[in-house]
This record gives structure tokens, C-alpha cells and sequence, in this order.
């Protein structure tokens, strides 16, 4: 679109333009529109027109990887784009349009003419420019004040909500704050729930219609989103590549609209608050892993009370017990039991599962063992009452493996039934040779109706009887090898003529020289009776 002279006289630069000069210059120059964001020239690209900005308003800017920076606001009666055509220099920055536009270009061969014929031209231009730059600071230096002002006011609230370790108290800091920060009347935050895979509120000051949308807007896309609308502003709380939810503010209608600015400044505190979310999220898990550290650890002394305090005394016998749970709570356990008229009942037994389940079926397993062999005093009869009554009890496919051997003391005559569990080792004094106690049958709890047969052996003075868990066996050290049934029959060998007491300590010795600083696989249990001479 043309222009004519008339216009053109409005335009400051050219008020000391003869007519003739401006009607030259109207001639050529022609009016064009741009929409918001249109790119009017770039950086680096060699001038050929001179702009005057008629309505509307043009941002300079220099290009950046981290963002434009913008350098100058031109408004209507301003001008643009003369130092490249006099210098011949490519521009050392670009324009686009801020808003929708109209822009008056001057060519550069009619720009140059009437400054050649009008040299005052350039001081005024220089005058207006030199204006601009002093503008340019006042506003920068009053943007950057209050940008720190911001920043500061962030970074006090960053420590503030940090000092909440309480998940619900921190998210209630987080929309107090961010409400405050951004000037508004009220906030919402939300929390990504993945099982069903919702936005759920948290810690909402007031209800906003349409804000949920918003909210989902920002959780979709990753970034803050303006809605003007409804005065609503939403960002993402990002930690690392996860979104744990959305943070928004709200702003009564009549109040001031949301800029980039704002969402910039959301956007920040929303990524601390994902670290005091963060932070809050742990100490719960911790004060929690605490509270069932602690419930872990009374289940285990409850579970130690339930295991022999110590030996009994028996003539003519020596016995003694060793257990080391992998957890806090086992599933293994031994158990001596009086039965009166110079017989003990002594009990070695594995459950399936390890932990807390293990543990609550080891305590079901000795009660209902104990009550069996006191009213049963042959071991088959009383493993298959035991049996029955597991199996009335037994959940989730669990089973015990365990070994009743009946001692009476005055015969040496020992009895004995096996359930499944691993044969015990027998050393023989008077022929130096080393025995297993063969046979058995199925572990209690999986059919009711197993048959159990019990067995009886005499024992001679220096005879050593060891009942020993698969964990004794299975122990692993850090190259991955089994403690293994050879190095436990080498141990019974080596120190079958000591007592049982110096047997378990030396088991105990070599199974810790063995494991190092490993864990245990498993729980490990190991009784040792001793004929003595």
C-alpha cells in the first residue's frame, strides 16, 4: 500500500524534511502489514530498507540458543534498520512483530538520498536512537531489579516449602506459596496417580471451573499454560524425566492476565517443589520403614523368646542349638521338650517361605508340635496329628520340613520321625564313621492324611547326633559357592570329640569365615546332641 507525505511528516525523523524530499520518498515507499510473530528481517542479513513502525509495535532481538534476547520495543512513530544501510554492514539483529503490525519501508537508495540532501537527519535519528538506548537501560535496569526481586522472593520460598517434611504440609506450602509468588487469589495442586492413571487434587484453596482442564493441559504437554479466560496459569512439577503432577494459580477476572513471564517464573518454582515432594515422599518412606524396622524387630524377640533360653540338663548327654535368621524374623526354629521320666522331644524344623509369613507359621508349627508330642509320645503318631492340624491352617501353598527325635536318657534309645527334612548326620565314636538318619516322609501341611514312620537308634558314648537346616548347607560366600554337606560332615568329624557346646561355636566360626561379609541366603539353624563317655 502507498503512503503519501502527509504521512509520512508524522514520523518524527522526518520533521525537518523539505516537501519536496518526503513527496520523493512517498513515491516508492509502500505500508505492509504483518501478523503477531512475523519475522520483518533477520540477523546477519544485509539491509536494503529503512522501516518506520506506523501502527502496532516491533520487537529487536538477537537470536539465541537459549532464547532471544530481546533488545528494544519499537512503538508507533518509531523507526528501524538505518545502521546497516549505513555502515553497509549485515544486521546485527532481527525484528519481528510484537503485535499485529503496519510498518512504512523506505528503500535504501531513498533513505541514503535524503540523508545526503538533509544531513540533520542523522542527528536526530542519532538523537531518538541515543533516547531509545537510555530508555532501553531505564527499563532493563528496572526489569532486572525486580527479576531479582523475584528471584530472591523464590529462593525464599524454595527454603520455606523445603522445610515441610510432612507430604501434606508441603503441599499445602507449595499452592500458599505459588499463590503468593504470582500475585493470585488461589491455587491447585495436583498429583499424578498411575494406578489409574488420574490428576488428583491435593490441596486445593478454591475450586475453579475449568481448572482441571487447564492442569491436564500442563501434565500432557510438559509445559505451563495460560488461560486468560479464566485467569488461569498451570506448570508441570517436573523431577527428571518423570511428572509427578501440576501446580496452578489463579487470578480473579478483573485482575491483571498471566504472562510468559509468570509461566516462566511457575514453571521454576514447580521443579522445587518436585524436590520438596521428593524429599517428603522419602522421609514418609523412611519414618514408615522405620516404624516396620521397628515391629520387625519386636516380632524378632518375640520369636527369640519362643526358642530354647537355654540347654536342658541331661545325664549322660550334652546338647546344644544355633540360630541365624537371614531377616529380622525366620522360618526356621529347634525346640527342646520335656517329657518327663528322663525323655526330651527335640525338634528341627524349616518353613518354605521367609519373613514375616515364615515366621507366623513357625510360631503355628511349634504350638501345634508341642501339643502333639505331649499327648503323643511316639513321634510318627504325633507328626501325623501335627500334620493335620497344618493342613487345616496352612495359606498360600506353605509347608514345614522338620525332624522329631524323642531322647530317653536312661535307655540312650532315640526315636525318631522324619517330614521331609534334611537327614541328619550321625557320628559314630566306636567306628569312626560318619551316618545318616535316612528315613522319612512328606513335609507337614500338604497332604492331611501322610503316613509318618518312626524309627529308633541307640546311641553309645562319643556318639554325636547333628540336625542342621539346608541353610546351614546352602550358605554362599561371595564367589558363589555352597557352604556345602561336605564341609559340615568335615567340621563333624574334626570336632565330634568335643562337647556340643565347642561344636556349634566352631560351626558358628567357619560358617562366618566362609560367608565374609555376604548375607545370609537363607536362615540357618543347627542343634547338636553328644553322648558323652
Amino acid at each position: 500500500m502507498s503512503v503519501n507525505k502527509k504521512s509520512l511528516r508524522r514520523f518524527p525523523v522526518f520533521h525537518s524534511v523539505s516537501a519536496q524530499a518526503l513527496d520523493r520518498i512517498a513515491q516508492n515507499a509502500f505500508e505492509e502489514r504483518y501478523s503477531a510473530g512475523a519475522k520483518i528481517f533477520d540477523d546477519g542479513q544485509m539491509g536494503d530498507k529503512f522501516y518506520l513502525v506506523k501502527s502496532g509495535s516491533v520487537e529487536i532481538f538477537k537470536p539465541s540458543a537459549d532464547g532471544d534476547v530481546i533488545l528494544n520495543t519499537m512503538q508507533p512513530g518509531d523507526h528501524f534498520g538505518e545502521m546497516s544501510l549505513l555502515d553497509e554492514k549485515p544486521r546485527s539483529a532481527a525484528a519481528r512483530a510484537r503485535t499485529e503490525v503496519v510498518v512504512v519501508q523506505v528503500s535504501k537508495n531513498d533513505f541514503l538520498a535524503v540523508v545526503q540532501e538533509f544531513p540533520i537527519l542523522l542527528y536526530q535519528a542519532a538523537r531518538v536512537s541515543d533516547q531509545r538506548l537510555r530508555e532501553r537501560d531505564r527499563t532493563m535496569m528496572q526489569e532486572l531489579l525486580e527479576h531479582n526481586k523475584q528471584l530472591q522472593k523464590l529462593y525464599d520460598t524454595s527454603l520455606d516449602i523445603s522445610r515441610h517434611l510432612e507430604l501434606d504440609q508441603a503441599l499445602h506450602a507449595m499452592v500458599e506459596r505459588a499463590t503468593d509468588l504470582l500475585a493470585s487469589t488461589s491455587g491447585m495442586l495436583h498429583l499424578y496417580h498411575s494406578p489409574s492413571g488420574k490428576l488428583v487434587p491435593q490441596s486445593p484453596f478454591r475450586q475453579v471451573l475449568g481448572g482441571d482442564t487447564v492442569a491436564k493441559r500442563a501434565y500432557s504437554t510438559g509445559k505451563p499454560v495460560i488461560e486468560n479466560k479464566l485467569r488461569a496459569l498451570a506448570a508441570p512439577i517436573c523431577l527428571g524425566e518423570a511428572t509427578l503432577g501440576v501446580l496452578s494459580v489463579y487470578r480473579e477476572s478483573q485482575s491483571a492476565p498471566f504472562t510468559q513471564d509468570d509461566a516462566n517464573l511457575l514453571l521454576l518454582f514447580a521443579n522445587q517443589s518436585a524436590i520438596a515432594i521428593e524429599n517428603a515422599r522419602l522421609y514418609g518412606l523412611a519414618i514408615e520403614k522405620g516404624r516396620m524396622d521397628g515391629e520387625l524387630e519386636a516380632a524378632r524377640q518375640v520369636q527369640r523368646n519362643l526358642l530354647p533360653t537355654h540347654s536342658p540338663r541331661i545325664l549322660g548327654f550334652r546338647l546344644a542349638g544355633t540360630w541365624q535368621p537371614a531377616r529380622q524374623v525366620a522360618g526356621d526354629y529347634y525346640d527342646y521338650i520335656s517329657l518327663g521320666d528322663g525323655q526330651f522331644g527335640i525338634v528341627i524344623a524349616d518353613v518354605s517361605d521367609k519373613g514375616m509369613p515364615a515366621a507366623l507359621f513357625m510360631a503355628t508349627t511349634r504350638s501345634v508340635v508341642r501339643a502333639s508330642i505331649l499327648d503323643e509320645h511316639d513321634p510318627a503318631r504325633a507328626l501325623q496329628r501335627a500334620n493335620r492340624l497344618l493342613c487345616a491352617d496352612a495359606a498360600n501353598g506353605m509347608f514345614v520340613t522338620l525332624f522329631l527325635g524323642i531322647l530317653d536318657s536312661r535307655t540312650r534309645k532315640f526315636t525318631f520321625a522324619n517330614a521331609g527334612h534334611n537327614p541328619p548326620l550321625l557320628w559314630r565314636a566306636e567306628t569312626k564313621r560318619l551316618e545318616r538318619l535316612l528315613p522319612h516322609g512328606l513335609a507337614l501341611g500338604i497332604l492331611p492324611y501322610s503316613a509318618y514312620a518312626s524309627n529308633q537308634i541307640m546311641l553309645q558314648p562319643g556318639d554325636v547326633l547333628v540336625l542342621y537346616t539346608d541353610g546351614a548347607t546352602d550358605a554362599m560366600n561371595k564367589r558363589e559357592q555352597g557352604f556345602g554337606e561336605r564341609r559340615l560332615s568335615d567340621l563333624v568329624r574334626r570336632h565330634a570329640p568335643e562337647e556340643a557346646g565347642d561344636i556349634i561355636r566352631a560351626f558358628e566360626n567357619s560358617i562366618h569365615d566362609f560367608v565374609g561379609d555376604q548375607p545370609l541366603f537363607d536362615d540357618v539353624t543347627l542343634v547338636v546332641l553328644s553322648c558323652t563317655p
